[in-house]
């Protein structure tokens, strides 16, 4: 039975963790949210357009900054799914006006300095509730004090939907001079890491019906067993199969996070900058033993699997793998159990959102390559329109 907590702003820190990813189906980690708190959704109009026009960093770069921006704000523990192309959130009423503040913020720098159009906005959850649909949120930790929260019940859709038909759910730019330190911890150093197996599988899974996720963990299983025991297995971030930015490729691409180059907020990057290339470029964190912990717990603090009423995977495989993991996902889907969609390409994209180098302080977003999860959801939403009535 789902379980409530009365409204509060520490509702998401009392939420039980778990670390098994196969366990998303089990009802004993979802909690229903107070309906007094906020849902916020956000995407890039457009992202498909765009990830084709070979833009996909920029398009991964604005998502993340979705979800930094808000814990950067909050200096909480929020619930968040990332999604390529945009990211949902939760968050207590306390925080609303810091909340859509960094938001309108990073709503104006991602169409001045990235050329991209962010739509974002929000919904109350008792607005939902009344209506029937159902927010109800599971604390997913694989790495110590950081979470990714795991949505099902379908009331994310409805709040996606209504904030893209009505205005008075949306925030909008205003005159107010950005934040300087808005994406302060948001890097995107890394290049693409090519897959170690030959194919990275960028996957979306809708259940049938969308309030429904019981099969999903029995899906995780499966394509673990595919995969040769357990999901892990297909954890794309083999972080020695990439290579990190140059100094200038660095200097360059992060200065449009800043008014311009003599801002301090810069000039913190600068340094910062100044000191990562030699230790991640040049291979020098082998002599600093918390950089080298750093290094050594990439793959262990990414979000290649997540959870928003859609099931999200970023998958390393072989030939074989994925032939076998689409012809089991066409069955259930023609059994009516699902639907999905998927994209090949051969690596993935990784977005950095850096707090400090310890254990849980440092998370890492995942995407496939040339925009692996836009281009997965084409065929995704063809599936949706062809089962609407």
């Amino acid at each position: 039975m789902i379980k409530s907590e009365r409204a509060s702003e520490s509702f998401y820190l009392k939420i039980p963790g778990f670390s098994d990813f196969t366990e998303i189906s089990d009802s004993r980690h979802y909690y229903s949210v107070p309906d007094d708190w906020l849902v916020i959704v956000s995407d890039i109009q457009g992202s498909t357009q765009a990830v084709q026009c070979g833009r996909y960093n920029d398009v991964n770069l604005i998502g993340a900054a979705c979800i930094t921006t808000v814990l950067n704000a909050t200096r909480q523990d929020i619930p968040f799914v990332f999604g390529g192309d945009g990211a949902s959130l939760l968050i207590p009423p306390d925080q609303s006006e810091v909340v859509f503040r960094v938001l309108k913020d990073l709503i104006r720098i991602s169409k001045e300095n990235f050329g991209l159009i962010l739509k974002a906005g929000f919904v109350p959850i008792h607005e939902l509730t009344k209506n029937g649909f159902q927010m109800e949120i599971a604390r997913f930790m694989p790495w110590g004090n950081r979470s990714i929260a795991l949505f099902r019940g379908g009331a994310l859709a409805e709040a996606e939907k209504r904030i893209k038909r009505h205005s008075e759910y949306q925030l909008t730019a205003d005159d107010t001079p950005p934040d300087d330190l808005l994406f302060n911890g948001l890097t995107c150093r890394w290049n693409k890491i090519s897959s170690k197996k030959g194919i990275t599988l960028s996957l979306l899974i809708t259940p049938l019906p969308l309030s429904d996720n019981s099969q999903m963990g029995v899906v995780v299983q499966k394509i673990g067993e595919i995969l040769g025991g357990n999901l892990e297995l297909g954890n794309p971030v083999n972080i020695e199969m990439s290579s990190y930015k140059s100094i200038a490729q660095c200097l360059q691409q992060e200065l449009r996070f800043h008014p311009g180059w003599h801002s301090p907020g810069y000039m913190k990057r600068v340094v910062e900058i100044g000191m990562a290339v030699p230790l991640f470029g040049w291979g020098l964190h082998s002599y600093f033993p918390k950089a080298n912990h750093y290094y050594g717990n990439l793959k262990s603090h990414s979000d290649f699997q997540k959870y928003d009423d859609t099931l999200r995977m970023i998958i390393d495989c072989s030939e074989e793998q994925s032939q076998t993991i689409e012809g089991y996902l066409l069955e259930a889907e023609e059994k009516g159990q699902l639907v999905y969609g998927f994209h090949r390409s051969d690596g993935a994209q990784m977005t950095c959102y850096v707090e400090n180098l310890s254990d849980g302080n440092h998370l890492h977003f995942i995407d496939g390559g040339n925009g692996g999860y836009s281009l997965a959801s084409i065929r995704l939403k063809d599936r949706l329109k062809q089962l609407q009535p």
